[in-house]
C-alpha cells in the first residue's frame, strides 16, 4: 500500500501576486501572461501573448516565470473562474504574468513533482474547493494566504513521476488530436479559398500553366472569367445567396421535452476560428426553449458574431436560441456551405450588418442575402469527395479526445487517492 504524505502547499513553495500595469505600459518586450491563458489546457498557451515596454517594472527576475510553475486565476467574476490553475511549461524569457494571477513555485522538489501537483489541483476536487474557498459575491477572489493553507496528499515521488506520465500521454494524445484537426480544417480551408475566392485553377488555364490537379478534375474548370454583379467570375458558374443553397433549421425545443441526457451546446462551449466543436454538456439545467439539431448539422454564433464561433455539430443534441442551425439544401453544396460561413470575410460582413450595439445579434434573415458565386454542380461534387474524409476524421478526433479525457478524469482520482495502484 503506498504511503501518502499530507503537506499544505505552503509547506511545499512559495507564492507570489503578479504586476500590475495599466494601459500606457503595453510596449514590444515582456510578453504578459493574463488569465485567459489558463483555460487552454494542461500547460499555458504563450504562444500570442501582450507585451509590456521595458522597464514596466524594476524587478523583472520577481515576476519573471519559468518552467514548472504553477499559475492561479486569482479572481473572476464567475466563481467558476477563480482557481483556474495551468502550469508554465515553453515560454520565452522574462515572461512576466499579471495581477490578477498567483504564482505557486514549488521549491521542495525532492517531495513533489510539478506536473503531478499541476494535474492534482486541475482535478475537479480541487476545483471545487477552489470555488468553496474564494471569497467575494460578485467578484470571487483568492488569496495567497488561503491557497497556502490548502492541503494536498503526496505519494512518494517516483509514483507521482510515474502518475504524470500517464496522465501526461493522455493529454499528449488529446493535443494531437487537437493539432491534426487544426492541420485537416487549414488545409480544406486553403482549398476552399483556392478553388471558389481565389479562382486558381481557372486562372491557370487561363495563363496556360499548370496546377496541382488530376486533369479531369482540372478539365471542369472554365478557362475564362467573365463579368458580374460581384465582379470578375469563372464562365458557366452563377451569383445567388446563401438562402439558395443553405437553410435555417429552427426546432424549438421546450424544457419539458428535453431528457436530463440529452447533449447541449451553449455558446460558452463553441470555440473560435474553429470548426472543431468539441465540447458539450448535460441539458440537465435546461430552463428556457433552445433548438434542437442533428450531428453534421452547423452552428452559428449570432450573438456577436464577431467573435466567430462557427462549426458542425458532432453530436445530436439541443442549444441556445443565440446559435442558428444551419444545414445544406443539396447535398453537394455541405462542405461548400461550411468553409463559406466560417470565412474571416463571410464573418466580418456579417458582423459588420448585426443589429445591436452591447450585445449585436445577426440573423437568418440577412444570412440568407448573403451573396455567393455559385460554382457547377460537377465541381461541388468534387470538393464535397475530397473534403468529406477531412469532415469526417475531425469529428472522430473529437470524440476520441472526449474519451481520453473522461478516460484521464476517472483515472486521476483513483490514482491520486491510491485507490488504482501505478
Amino acid at each position: 500500500m503506498t504511503n501518502f504524505e499530507i503537506f499544505c502547499l505552503s509547506e511545499l513553495g512559495s507564492f507570489r501576486n503578479g504586476v500590475n500595469f495599466s494601459k500606457r505600459d503595453f510596449g514590444n518586450y515582456h510578453p504578459l501572461i493574463n488569465v485567459k491563458q489558463l483555460y487552454h489546457g494542461r500547460f499555458i498557451d504563450t504562444k500570442k501573448l501582450v507585451t509590456l515596454r521595458k522597464g514596466v517594472t524594476k524587478n523583472i527576475k520577481s515576476y519573471s516565470v519559468k518552467y514548472g510553475d504553477i499559475l492561479f486565476a486569482r479572481s473572476s467574476l464567475m466563481a467558476s473562474g477563480a482557481g483556474q490553475v495551468a502550469m508554465v511549461a515553453d515560454h520565452t524569457p522574462e515572461t512576466l504574468f499579471s495581477g490578477f494571477i498567483i504564482r505557486f513555485r514549488l521549491e521542495k522538489t525532492e517531495k513533489a513533482n510539478p506536473l503531478y501537483i499541476n494535474y492534482l489541483l486541475r482535478s475537479s476536487v480541487y476545483r471545487q474547493i477552489f470555488q468553496n474557498i474564494a471569497n467575494g459575491t460578485t467578484i470571487t477572489n483568492l488569496t495567497q494566504e488561503v491557497l497556502g493553507n490548502v492541503q494536498i496528499s503526496l505519494p512518494p515521488l517516483p509514483i507521482q513521476e510515474r502518475i504524470a506520465e500517464i496522465l501526461g500521454s493522455l493529454d499528449d494524445k488529446i493535443e494531437l488530436n487537437r493539432r491534426m484537426n487544426a492541420t485537416l480544417e487549414a488545409a480544406a480551408r486553403a482549398i476552399f479559398k483556392s478553388w471558389f475566392v481565389d479562382f486558381d485553377p481557372v486562372y491557370a488555364k487561363m495563363e496556360g500553366r499548370g496546377y496541382p490537379l488530376p486533369a479531369e478534375v482540372l478539365d471542369l474548370f472554365p478557362d475564362e472569367l467573365v463579368e458580374s454583379e460581384l465582379g470578375l467570375i469563372p464562365k458557366g458558374w452563377e451569383v445567388g445567396n446563401l438562402g439558395d443553397i443553405a437553410k435555417n433549421i429552427r426546432n424549438a425545443t421546450h424544457p419539458s421535452d428535453v431528457s436530463s441526457d440529452t447533449n447541449y451546446i451553449g455558446l460558452e462551449h463553441m470555440p473560435r476560428k474553429s470548426i472543431a466543436l468539441d465540447s458539450w454538456e448535460s441539458a440537465q439545467k435546461i430552463s428556457s426553449n433552445k433548438y434542437s439539431f442533428k450531428h453534421g448539422q452547423i452552428l452559428f454564433g449570432k450573438l456577436r458574431p464577431y467573435f466567430h464561433k462557427v462549426g458542425i455539430a458532432p453530436v445530436d443534441g439541443i442549444c441556445s436560441t443565440d446559435i442558428l442551425v444551419i444545414q445544406n439544401s443539396l447535398k453537394s453544396t455541405y462542405s461548400f456551405i461550411i468553409f463559406l460561413i466560417s470565412s474571416s470575410k463571410f464573418v466580418n460582413e456579417i458582423s459588420a450588418a448585426s443589429t445591436g450595439t452591447k450585445m449585436p445579434r445577426t440573423s437568418w434573415k440577412y444570412m440568407k442575402d448573403y451573396p455567393v458565386v455559385l460554382p457547377s454542380k460537377n465541381i461541388l461534387d468534387v470538393f464535397e469527395k475530397l473534403i468529406t474524409p477531412m469532415l469526417m476524421r475531425i469529428i472522430q478526433n473529437v470524440h476520441s479526445s472526449i474519451t481520453l479525457a473522461e478516460m484521464r478524469d476517472t483515472l486521476l482520482p483513483k490514482l491520486m487517492s491510491g485507490d488504482i495502484e501505478v
